[in-house]
């Protein structure tokens, strides 16, 4: 991105609306392909029980399905891909039964056999996405089931399946979903939702590499599925589903913003509104590939956006 330059949006197409209620999308890219995936349902909660499916795309244009994973009694959600040291994808999903929420890991060679392996993140600790810095995996997990106030954790893993807990962030306000990045010196990053009625701000982190010393600001905006990513120019672009109260009513808009040292600044709105948010995002040079789910057009579908930068 050159400076003073703002991105431009060149594309949205629809990918896949094959399912009542299609949400919660990632992507990464793996072996010269978009690899996307998401959720499928009949409603984003308290319906039947959700299944995962991934998308491949050498183009973002042409879709094929790889896979639709589902676990019998599972409402599975929230699917993160990334790439583990070995070159294997691995596939976070949250779990939910009537009687708990815990974390699900699964792994392919080649994204279209996935194989479930051990993760021994505590029940009702939630993992939300993982994020892979000098082979070892970091995640931040959200617990709720503790009254009056949410608790997050940041965890550290040598292989994905054994997990130490690390830090516990002191942030007020039911915080929960948090994508975590890493910078060329190994700083960590942190993007952090908050739920609490009335100031539901996100809050962004860092800390250098001992990552148990935090510095933590409120952002001005409430980012739903908060994701981000940091460019070759040290640029912090983030993404998630934005709510804000109007004389109309209270609308949501999937938004990319660029996140600063003491501020940041909105760049882009995408056709959005209602049941949206949870952005994958994947730069290419100078273009970033962003999907997300959006229910603007009546049934909820999966949208991909191509923005030059």
């Amino acid at each position: 991105m050159v400076q003073g330059m703002d991105p431009i949006l060149l594309h949205v197409r629809k990918v896949w609306d094959f399912s009542p209620h299609c949400s919660m999308t990632d992507m990464i890219r793996y072996h010269e392909q978009l690899l996307l995936t998401f959720r499928e349902s009949d409603t984003h909660e308290k319906g039947e029980n959700g299944r995962i499916r991934i998308l491949a795309s050498p183009n973002g244009i042409e879709w094929k399905s790889l896979v639709l994973l589902e676990e019998e009694g599972e409402d599975l959600r929230d699917p993160k891909l990334s790439v583990m040291p070995n070159g294997q994808l691995l596939l976070l999903v949250g779990s939910i039964t009537p009687e708990r929420a815990h974390t699900r890991l699964y792994i392919s060679a080649e994204g279209t056999i996935w194989t479930p392996i051990m993760c021994d993140v505590p029940a009702q600790e939630w993992l939300w996405r993982i994020a892979w810095y000098n082979g070892e995996a970091y995640g931040v997990s959200y617990n709720y089931s503790e009254p009056p106030e949410w608790t997050v954790t940041l965890w550290k893993s040598a292989d994905a399946s054994h997990w130490v807990r690390m830090t516990p962030f002191m942030i007020e306000g039911k915080p929960n979903e948090c994508t975590l990045r890493f910078d060329y010196e190994g700083t960590m990053y942190a993007l952090l939702r908050r739920a609490k009625r009335g100031d539901n701000r996100s809050f962004w982190g860092m800390s250098p590499s001992a990552y148990e010393d935090w510095l933590w600001r409120s952002l001005r905006y409430n980012l739903g599925g908060p994701n981000f990513l940091i460019t070759p120019q040290g640029r912090f672009l983030a993404a998630g589903r934005q709510g804000l109260p109007t004389p109309y009513g209270y609308v949501e808009q999937v938004i990319l913003l660029e996140i600063k040292p003491d501020a940041e600044n909105f760049l882009l709105s995408f056709p959005s509104s209602g049941d949206s948010g949870y952005p994958g995002m994947v730069l290419d040079q100078d273009r970033l590939w962003l999907s997300y789910y959006s229910s603007h057009e009546g049934s909820t579908a999966v949208y991909l956006a191509e923005v030059a930068l």
